[in-house]
């Protein structure tokens, strides 16, 4: 087996969140506003390994209008939160937040092993 094999070989140990329940706050004084959302995974014993999320804002017509990531990095990595100022044209029912499963480096992933190298 070749090394490209080996790193593609078995990741099903990697859960696979996603971003649910976003709401957008009502704006400051400053006209920003915070949108959240909560993490879900089908296994919530595994560890997740994310190392920031990633807000994509479309408008109706489902066209990108903004785009924003957070880094989760002393934040434990489990609420998604963008502070942004007014984007015209978007809408929150076509905004979606993705968790990538990005391990920390110094514990590389390995196939059949959790992200966290467990």
């Amino acid at each position: 087996m070749g090394d490209l094999e080996k790193s593609t070989a078995d990741f099903s140990g990697w859960v696979q969140p996603e971003v649910v329940n976003l709401v957008r706050s009502r704006p400051d004084s400053h006209g920003f506003s915070d949108i959240t959302g909560a993490l879900r995974s089908r296994a919530p014993e595994v560890p997740v390994c994310i190392a920031e999320f990633v807000l994509i804002m479309r408008d109706a017509k489902d066209r990108i209008v903004h785009t924003q990531v957070v880094t989760t990095y002393g934040t434990g990595g489990r609420l998604p939160s963008f502070t942004l100022r007014p984007v015209p044209g978007a809408d929150l029912a076509h905004t979606t937040v993705y968790a990538p499963q990005t391990p920390r480096t110094e514990r590389p992933p390995a196939a059949g092993v959790s992200c966290d190298g467990s």
